[in-house]
């Protein structure tokens, strides 16, 4: 359970978030979206417990992990050991840290990797290896910030997939910050669309976890009305 209460956050005279009342339940996929600067990212790290907001409560669930943009992969350790150190702080070390290594990296398709460093890695492999830091944590929330924005087409759909097949494997509140319609269209069972210093609109997905979503007829219809959603957002920002 996800639950915050008049959250407000503040950068100096800039209100990002104003006193903001958002509940997710256990185990829901959540997409937020929203133009750049509305408050994604910042309602993202709030969750985290990375930033206290100015006004408010927040109530999380025990365990979480965050995955940003930018990934946070340690370039000089190998994929095993990125994996690995996500446990340290859990006191889990030695034979046990080694098994639970092995068996996310043998999840994700990563033992063939499992001795490179992130350099040397595709942009899928780096993507998985983020999430193998993550799964093997068995936090109870995974909270993301635009995870496949650096990926191509392709990929990117390979990622969601795998994404939606963790989340039905693995189950935890999921929450995902993306510019992407279609993707917050495939990975959110709830989609939140942000204008900034104000409460989400919520629009309920009925197309989630459907089987070959993106070739459903109602695929595309769907996507328009998030589109719509948005404009409003849109119009409201004056270009730079």
């Amino acid at each position: 359970m996800i639950r915050l209460e008049g959250v407000s956050v503040r950068f100096g005279s800039e209100v990002v978030l104003d006193e903001l009342n958002l509940t997710l339940e256990p185990q829901s996929a959540t997409a937020i979206i929203g133009v750049s600067g509305c408050g994604k990212t910042t309602l993202l790290k709030v969750m985290a417990g990375l930033l206290r907001p100015d006004q408010g409560r927040v109530s999380l669930e025990a365990g979480s992990s965050l995955i940003l943009q930018s990934l946070g992969l340690f370039p000089w350790k190998t994929v095993r050991d990125n994996v690995t150190v996500a446990l340290e702080p859990l006191g889990v070390i030695g034979v046990e840290a080694e098994r639970r290594t092995n068996e996310v990296l043998a999840e994700l398709g990563l033992t063939e990797v499992a001795g490179k460093f992130p350099g040397q890695l595709s942009g899928g492999q780096a993507q998985r290896t983020a999430i193998a830091r993550a799964l093997v944590r068995r936090s109870q929330l995974l909270l993301m910030d635009e995870p496949s924005a650096s990926l191509d087409a392709l990929t990117r759909e390979d990622f969601q997939d795998l994404v939606l097949q963790l989340h039905r494997t693995h189950p935890s509140t999921l929450v995902v910050v993306t510019h992407g319609i279609e993707e917050a269209v495939v990975l959110g069972q709830t989609i939140l669309v942000m204008t900034k210093a104000a409460q989400p609109r919520r629009l309920v997905n009925p197309l989630f976890g459907l089987p070959d979503l993106r070739s459903d007829p109602r695929f595309g219809p769907f996507c328009q009305l998030v589109r719509q959603a948005l404009l409003p957002v849109a119009a409201s920002v004056v270009p730079e």
